[in-house]
């Protein structure tokens, strides 16, 4: 397709649009990731990956004519870059980034939430250039541009990730913390103010009527806040059978299974970063 000045890809089929545009600006060739390419037939959607990796949208054939200023102004840029190469992952493949960036007169690396991602997020002009679940990855490069100064970062949000693949499709569960189980059942802590009593609410109830009675002195309690008050909650294992208040947070990765106390997950800040 080297001779070819322009591509257009058709964007009826999302999935194939998405293949197709990945396996260019994918590519190490130059003659291949900077190609100008145009869209037709698109289908209305927010694909991050399609919106910023394209060069425009058609309609039909009939407007091809209206793209050769695009197509001109992007081979001029091309025919000013320079084609040294470097030993080091990180410059060459930020080399890459910034070849197609200055080409298309972009200054800024925006992050777009995105259910394909692995960490929920993608940089379409970064991580086109990684497999699939590899957008950690792309994180570490931002952080390396970062480090070298090439880059400025604002703060956007913030994500959580397996500390083992560093995924970020996770399962958080409350769990007790005798057996790991997440088969709880959680009530209200009753304190009856007269006599001091301090129990679970189905300590106060009975099959009668709704009416909540004090289990050590039998009496009724009937005004929240005058009578008793509700301090917290109380757990119980529908496991083990074990009673606690506190209960144990943990985070299961979808991709590696691992099981993680969320106070060790990796948390990563996701940013705007500017040139």
């Amino acid at each position: 397709l080297n001779k070819y000045d322009a591509i257009i890809l058709d964007g009826r089929d999302v999935e194939f649009a998405r293949i197709i545009l990945k396996k260019f600006r994918g590519s190490s060739d130059i003659e291949f990731y900077l190609k100008p390419i145009f869209l037709i037939n698109a289908k209305a959607n927010e694909d991050p990956l399609l919106k910023e990796l394209i060069d425009g949208i058609i309609v039909s054939f009939d407007q091809i004519p209206e793209t050769i200023n695009d197509i001109n102004q992007i081979s001029i840029k091309i025919a000013q870059l320079e084609s040294s190469t470097s030993n080091s992952f990180e410059v060459q493949l930020f080399k890459k980034v910034l070849n197609f960036m200055f080409t298309r007169e972009t200054n800024t690396f925006t992050p777009y939430p995105d259910i394909l991602s692995s960490i929920g997020y993608c940089y379409p002009t970064v991580s086109v250039n990684f497999d699939t679940y590899e957008e950690a990855k792309v994180l570490e490069l931002m952080e390396w541009a970062e480090k070298e100064n090439l880059i400025w970062p604002d703060f956007l949000d913030r994500v959580y990730l397996c500390s083992n693949c560093k995924n970020g499709h996770l399962s958080y569960r409350e769990i007790c913390p005798n057996c790991d189980s997440a088969n709880m059942r959680s009530e209200d802590l009753v304190h009856h103010f007269p006599c001091g009593y301090i129990g679970a609410i189905s300590d106060f109830k009975n099959n009668v009527d709704t009416v909540l009675h004090c289990p050590k002195c039998t009496k009724n309690l009937r005004h929240i806040g005058v009578d008793y008050d509700k301090p917290s909650i109380i757990n119980h294992c529908q496991n083990c059978n074990e009673v606690f208040q506190e209960y144990l947070v943990k985070a299961k990765c979808a991709h590696c299974k691992t099981d993680t106390d969320v106070q060790f997950l990796l948390s990563k800040n996701i940013n705007v970063y500017k040139l």
